[in-house]
């Protein structure tokens, strides 16, 4: 998924070209996570995570995750050895504990980013929202035919282009802002 527009390649394709010209294929799966993507499944060599994000979910740790075949695997630990990045065993620690705790963050995430996204799209200060569970979305069959979850990511564009932007984002005459009791709740 791209950022900020939140766009679906057509993955199996970007797989299979790389596999028919011997190249490498590595994909960024950060906003998936491997709850709604399995890149490997799809023909890619190496899966990338900033496990820093949803993997660990606790804003205390800064760290990556690299997947794949096991060969592909040690050739990027080597280079890593020699660059010094490996994690240090409290760092493994706090990631292990987000991971105890992923599957039921991400979906919880992802209902209720569909949610806003379905409230923003109706109102009457967005011109255009970015989340591919919404039908509106230019690739949602493709979302729909290759994630088990569309994700937690959004963005959208207000009505009045980069003024109304400013304005909301300096909150002053703001029409886009929701209500608190208008907002989904996770718990």
């Amino acid at each position: 998924m791209t950022n900020p527009l939140v766009r679906i390649a057509d993955l199996p394709a970007v797989a299979a070209f790389a596999r028919e010209r011997r190249l490498v294929s590595v994909i960024d799966n950060t906003f998936a996570t491997p709850l709604a993507f399995r890149p490997l499944r799809h023909g890619f060599d190496l899966v990338v995570h900033s496990a820093t994000k949803y993997l660990n979910g606790h804003n205390d740790l800064i760290a990556g995750a690299v997947m794949g075949a096991a060969a592909r695997v040690r050739e990027v630990k080597h280079t890593l050895d020699h660059l010094g990045g490996s994690l240090d065993p409290h760092a493994c620690f706090l990631l292990q504990r987000g991971l105890k705790t992923l599957g039921v963050r991400f979906r919880q995430q992802c209902a209720t980013a569909l949610e806003i996204a379905q409230f923003l799209e109706k109102h009457r200060a967005v011109a255009r929202v970015n989340h591919p569970g919404l039908a509106s979305h230019p690739q949602h069959a493709r979302a729909r035919e290759l994630f088990a979850y569309f994700g937690a990511m959004l963005s959208f564009e207000l009505k009045g282009g980069v003024e109304a932007a400013e304005r909301c984002s300096r909150g002053s005459a703001c029409r886009c802002t929701l209500p608190a009791w208008e907002v989904p709740r996770p718990w």
